[in-house]
């Protein structure tokens, strides 16, 4: 006769994870997930940071170079001769009320030739009454 025996099933023999080991192993995947996306974060947010100190850095430099390049210029009229100089341009504009800066209708003047008293007149003729004409010098 041949005797049959019994597996008793034990719960070293099973196979799988259980439902505890699964939600564990999960949790730390999802930590890990977690703190590698936040490095990653971290990186790209210093990147964009010094991507954008090195525009203002350089941006810098080129404002010194070119404002360099124009002092050094100031009062070169490219080889005139006799001491001419180009006619004057418009620096100012007479005295009103508001943002006169802002009106592009209205072109610029300029005081030229005022001896130093009284009111200062524009080559356009306007009186600028708002100028104290002491501090106008030639």
């Amino acid at each position: 006769m041949k005797s049959r025996r019994r597996k008793v099933s034990n719960a070293h023999d099973s196979s799988g994870l259980s439902l505890v080991e699964l939600l564990i192993a999960m949790a730390l995947g999802v930590l890990l997930a977690g703190g590698a996306l936040g490095a990653y974060l971290a990186g790209k947010r210093q990147y964009l940071y010094d991507d954008a100190a090195a525009r203002i850095l350089e941006n810098g430099r080129y404002a010194t170079r070119l404002l360099a390049r124009e002092l050094e210029m100031s009062g070169f009229y490219a080889g005139l001769v006799g001491g001419q100089r180009p006619p004057a341009q418009g620096v100012g504009v007479d005295c009103n009320s508001g943002p006169w800066a802002l009106d592009a209708r209205r072109p610029l003047e300029l005081v030229d030739a005022h001896s130093g008293s009284g009111v200062p007149v524009t080559s356009g003729g306007t009186n600028l009454t708002c100028v104290d004409g002491t501090y106008v010098v030639p």
